[in-house]
């Protein structure tokens, strides 16, 4: 799938024009790629559904006790911070 590029004529007040340069000379871009960015995450989805495995579980448990974060390792994962911090004490019990 191509994705087409939508030529876009915006109207910012100076404040907002302003606050969005400052944003964009952080990052080292430009207020046209930085609201290009913003709307691209707009519409596309944050996390996919990531099921989470024995050999996910015994990872994230294993990289828990040497110190490493909840966020981290999911992030590595691929997967939801809850969802694997549920998985995580469902076996637990088990």
């Amino acid at each position: 799938m191509t994705d087409r590029i939508v030529p876009v004529k915006v109207w910012l007040t100076p404040a907002t024009y302003r606050a969005l340069d400052h944003h964009a000379r952080t990052r080292a871009t430009t207020v046209d790629a930085t609201l290009a960015a913003l709307a691209d995450r707009a519409v596309t989805p944050r996390q996919q559904y990531t099921r989470i495995t024995s050999t996910m579980i015994a990872t994230a448990r294993r990289r828990l006790s040497d110190g490493d974060t909840l966020t981290a390792i999911a992030n590595d994962l691929g997967c939801s911070r809850l969802g694997l911090r549920k998985a995580i004490t469902r076996k637990e019990r088990s």
